[in-house]
């Protein structure tokens, strides 16, 4: 969805993902859609999120907003 909303020029897009009310511990997809945008292959596209108001599906909604043009990469962090 983001590579097809990417090709089409899109600078916004919201991706429904739920609340979650039904995942024993905490919302499962939410935290997620979440990580794979802070870790995935798509994050140098992405320039910030949010989740939605609630009149557009609060905390079941994330808005994210794409870049133009793709950032940089980041070196990964050497551990230990």
């Amino acid at each position: 969805f983001l590579y097809q909303a990417l090709e089409k020029g899109f600078r916004c897009v919201a991706l429904i993902h739920g609340r979650g009310l039904s995942s024993k511990r905490d919302p499962v997809l939410k935290k997620g859609v979440t990580r794979w945008l802070n870790r995935g292959s798509l994050r140098r596209h992405v320039a910030a999120f949010t989740s939605a108001p609630y009149c557009d599906g609060g905390a079941g909604v994330t808005y994210v907003l794409l870049r133009r043009r793709p950032g940089p990469r980041r070196a990964k962090e050497k551990s230990g």
